[in-house]
C-alpha cells in the first residue's frame, strides 16, 4: 500500500486557527491607524472637535492662534500645544489668503464649520476640509 505525503484535516484547521488569531490581534492595531491616520491628522481633527464643541457650547466662533516659525499653537481656552511631528510653520493660508506677520488664526464656527487653512511646514503640507471639519496630510 502506497501512502501518498498530504496534510491532514487537523493540521489544515489548526493553520487556520493560527491565522485567525493573529488577525484578531492585529486587527485593532490596523483598526485604530487606519481610523486615525497619522500625528498629525489626528492631532488636527482632535483639535478641530474640541473647538467646535466649545463654539456650540457658547454659540460664538472660537479661534486657534498659530505661529509661523515653531510649532506653536495656542486653544481658546489658553492651554499652549505643538504640533505633533514637525519642527515649524513655515506659511499658512487662510480662507485664500497668506497670512501676514508671524501669528496666523484658524476661526471655528458654531455652525459645524472651520476656515480653509493651508499649513506648510518644511516636509509637510496640512490642509482643511472646512464643510467635513477634517484635515489631511500631503508631502511636499
Amino acid at each position: 500500500m502506497l501512502r501518498e505525503k498530504a496534510f491532514t484535516l487537523i493540521e489544515i484547521l489548526v493553520v487556520i486557527a493560527v491565522i485567525g488569531i493573529m488577525m484578531m490581534a492585529m486587527t485593532p492595531v490596523l483598526g485604530e491607524r487606519i481610523a486615525k491616520g497619522d500625528a498629525q491628522t489626528a492631532f488636527f481633527n482632535d483639535l478641530l472637535k474640541e473647538h467646535l464643541e466649545i463654539a456650540k457650547a457658547e454659540g460664538v466662533p472660537v479661534e486657534i492662534l498659530g505661529f509661523k516659525g515653531s510649532d506653536n499653537m495656542i486653544k481658546y481656552d489658553g492651554d499652549r500645544i505643538s504640533i505633533p511631528g514637525i519642527k515649524s510653520v513655515q506659511s499658512a493660508r487662510i480662507n485664500g489668503e497668506n497670512s501676514e506677520g508671524v501669528e496666523y488664526l484658524i476661526t471655528v464656527y458654531p455652525d459645524g464649520l472651520c476656515d480653509h487653512f493651508v499649513l506648510e511646514t518644511n516636509s509637510l503640507i496640512i490642509e482643511s476640509s472646512p464643510l467635513l471639519m477634517t484635515v489631511r496630510i500631503g508631502k511636499i
